[in-house]
């Protein structure tokens, strides 16, 4: 018998650029998806599950390490919310 085994995530590439444009640091941050988000994927993809119409994003700090057994449910009390965000969105759209 043959098992294989696959990863998903995403991997980002941050770049800090100073006022001319040019990159002045570099960073690579690898996203985790937990087995949740894997399930979905394959069954909407598959089986016919039916696709999510809305997502959310959870911010985050302190100390906490996502791990793949992560569900909506309990991370928020495992983490802690990023509230510090302020400026600006992408269009200039006001942060609330």
């Amino acid at each position: 018998m043959m098992e294989e085994t696959g990863k998903a995530g995403f991997v980002y590439t941050i770049e800090t650029l100073d006022a001319q444009g040019t990159v002045i640091d570099t960073e690579v941050v690898k996203n985790l998806i937990p087995v949740e988000g894997l399930n979905y994927m394959l069954g909407a993809s598959l089986t016919g599950v039916t696709p999510q119409t809305s997502w959310y994003v959870g911010l985050f700090k302190g100390n906490y390490t996502p791990l793949n057994t992560d569900t909506a449910a309990g991370f928020a009390a495992a983490s802690t919310e990023f509230t510090d965000y302020a400026g600006q969105l992408h269009g200039g759209k006001s942060i609330p």
